[in-house]
């Protein structure tokens, strides 16, 4: 495996068209699982309909069994604080590791003026009341641009080197601002792109301003939009005392710019705390032909607005949905798995891979974009929220409809779509039984006790019997061999 820094391939432009007349650019669904939860809940950010503004953030029990339909979400926020309706507000998610929501949000029109670091407590998940509003001071580094806010399909980071909330930085990378108010065939094109990773560091002070800066590293990926980071499995250093330095690398695959999409034949890295950024190649999946012995690589569309999350394991990234050329074509395959190479996770190179599918997942030909995706215990990954794309032979436009109702379970050990999500924790720890549940071989009932000791009772009188029995029989026979002496 070859590392090759400072250099990104992409494709050649094919200028973006959509049919879509809906609010563009759109924010995505985003689902997290608070750090060393075994029983959730998922918090997850929801578009209410097609518009940009409507979202609202809610929680789902998965301490139990959970179906793939009419999942039982609670409202936390029926409306989010830093949209309350108003369109032209971009967002940002990410959770640190303490279980808090971080959200960017503002105008990308105004630059970092006109935006702000939301906190939402997950301790306190009582609505409203548990955001807390946060200015934000642009550093010397950061110049008057509309690119230093928060822009549409940027994606987030929380970091800290020690694990505390207090010391998290908030990494927001890439992104883009429209230019004009436009929708349809030009929404992609109309927009300024940026490769700034912008740094929001949390104050010394509980109700302080967050510090923004852009980072000065070497050799960023190309300025682009709709792509993931997915953050790897960190590794800890000892430090002085009884601290432990934390050290991640993050995966930036994917994403689109005004007149391409960005090849899968290459990721990017991320790393932290060094704060530099690298490339690594990737090789295609291989797939049989006709011959046993003959095979020959398979095609991997670029995309944009998928979802990526990495295998608990950590030796794989499943990359879900997309899109490619317009948000009515669905990139393929709409499934695929980045295997990480040696040093990083896994073994070998890194390459990709098409999975053999089993079980009831996307239908045939048709993809999922600006969804949610979060891997549950039992290395099942969950898939909520997004716009449906339909059939090549049914395009639909996006104008109107509302965020997919249809939730996805996907066993990742086995490649098995699931029709409901079971719990691991809830088969070793079931709930507490009533008492007609108590299996009748049991000794919860005072009586199932008072019989045990009866029969106890009775087996030692008849051991006490027999061994009188034994007593008085031997005598017998001792007192007739001495009769017939």
């Amino acid at each position: 495996m070859k590392i090759r820094r400072n250099r990104i391939f992409w494709t050649t432009a094919s200028i973006l068209l959509s049919r879509a007349t809906a609010d563009l650019p759109y924010n995505p669904a985003s689902a997290y699982l608070p750090p060393n939860s075994a029983d959730g809940p998922v918090y997850a950010f929801l578009p209410t309909s097609g518009s940009a503004a409507a979202f609202e953030l809610a929680s789902l029990n998965i301490s139990s069994t959970v179906p793939s339909s009419s999942l039982p979400y609670t409202t936390l926020s029926s409306s989010l604080p830093f949209l309350d309706g108003v369109d032209g507000t971009a967002f940002t998610t990410a959770m640190d590791e303490e279980g808090s929501l971080l959200v960017y949000a503002g105008s990308c029109a105004t630059g970092s003026a006109g935006s702000n670091v939301w906190v939402y407590n997950t301790s306190k998940a009582n609505g409203k009341d548990s955001w807390t509003k946060r200015d934000v001071i642009a550093g010397s580094s950061v110049p008057t641009s509309r690119l230093s806010g928060a822009n549409y399909l940027s994606s987030g980071i929380a970091f800290s080197s020690d694990g505390s909330s207090l010391d998290t930085t908030f990494y927001v990378f890439g992104g883009m601002c429209p230019t004009t108010a436009t929708a349809g065939s030009t929404w992609t094109v109309a927009a300024n792109y940026s490769n700034n990773m912008l740094s929001l560091a949390p104050p010394p002070q509980p109700a302080g301003p967050y510090d923004l800066e852009i980072l000065s590293s070497r050799g960023p990926p190309i300025a682009e939009a709709g792509f993931t980071i997915t953050g790897l499995q960190p590794t800890f250093t000892n430090a002085t005392g009884a601290e432990q330095n934390r050290q991640q690398n993050f995966v930036l695959l994917g994403g689109h710019t005004q007149n391409a999409f960005i090849n899968m034949s290459q990721v990017a890295l991320f790393s932290l705390p060094e704060q530099t950024w690298s490339f690594i190649g990737v090789d295609s999946p291989d797939v049989p032909k006709s011959g046993l012995s003959r095979r020959s690589s398979a095609i991997i569309d670029s995309r944009s607005g998928h979802s990526a999350v990495l295998t608990p394991d950590g030796k794989k990234i499943i990359v879900f949905g997309g899109w490619v050329g317009d948000i009515t074509t669905a990139a393929s395959p709409q499934l695929l798995v980045l295997n990480l190479g040696t040093g990083y996770g896994g073994t070998g190179d890194w390459a990709w891979s098409i999975p053999e599918q089993t079980g009831t997942g996307l239908p045939s030909g048709t993809g999922i974009y600006g969804h949610a995706a979060v891997m549950l215990p039992g290395g099942v990954m969950m898939v909520t929220s997004g716009y449906s794309i339909p059939t090549s032979n049914a395009k639909a436009k996006r104008s109107g409809s509302s965020p997919s109702s249809t939730t996805y379970f996907f066993n990742t050990t086995s490649n098995t779509w699931l029709p409901h999500y079971t719990n691991p924790s809830s088969l070793t720890h079931p709930p507490h039984s009533t008492p007609e549940q108590v299996p009748q071989t049991g000794l919860s009932s005072s009586s199932k006790r008072a019989a045990l000791a009866s029969g106890i009772s009775l087996g030692l009188l008849a051991l006490i019997a027999a061994c009188l029995v034994g007593v008085w029989y031997s005598r017998r026979l001792r007192a007739r061999r001495d009769a017939r002496e």
